[in-house]
């Protein structure tokens, strides 16, 4: 699935202690958890959504040169991204989900790491309206296999994040 040179270089504590102090500061009532405590014990009886951050590639064509930039999209873990929507509220021409390759240079996370904190990265955060409502939500933590349950009030908030 994943390259093993970028499992080699991949080295998840910056971002998690970023992570860490982003909850301290803004994130009231965040848990850290494994994911499989999630699964297991959450799964059926917590009512917070998983949602997954997706790094979007958005570009915009101008007369003389092409304009690259990310975005990160938060959506539920299990559906699809609507990138008509998301071309649409980031005022872009185009939008693909970035490559592997893509999403470590721009955030320097493993693929299904990411956490949807875009101010750690100076990106902007756009959040699905389909897991907007929840009042928490269940979200990468930047630690492979771990999971922060965060109210979705505090992310968009503080994240300055658009909901589409």
């Amino acid at each position: 699935m994943y390259s093993s040179a970028l499992d080699m270089r991949y080295n998840w504590r910056p971002v998690l202690t970023a992570v860490r102090n982003w909850v301290s500061d803004h994130g009231r009532g965040c848990v850290e958890l494994p994911l499989e405590t999630v699964d297991d014990e959450f799964g059926i009886t917590h009512f917070a959504p998983r949602g997954g951050t997706l790094v979007v590639k958005a570009r915009d064509a101008g007369s003389r040169s092409v304009n690259e930039r990310f975005v990160l999209l938060l959506k539920p873990a299990n559906a699809r991204a609507d990138m008509r929507s998301v071309r649409n509220a980031a005022g872009a021409e185009s939008a693909r989900a970035a490559s592997l390759g893509e999403v470590y240079r721009a955030t320097r996370c493993r693929p299904g790491c990411v956490p949807p904190l875009g101010s750690l990265f100076d990106l902007p955060v756009l959040i699905d309206a389909r897991i907007a409502h929840a009042a928490e939500i269940f979200v990468p933590s930047g630690q492979p296999g771990f999971v922060i349950l965060i109210r979705t009030r505090d992310l968009i908030r503080t994240e300055s994040a658009l909901i589409i």
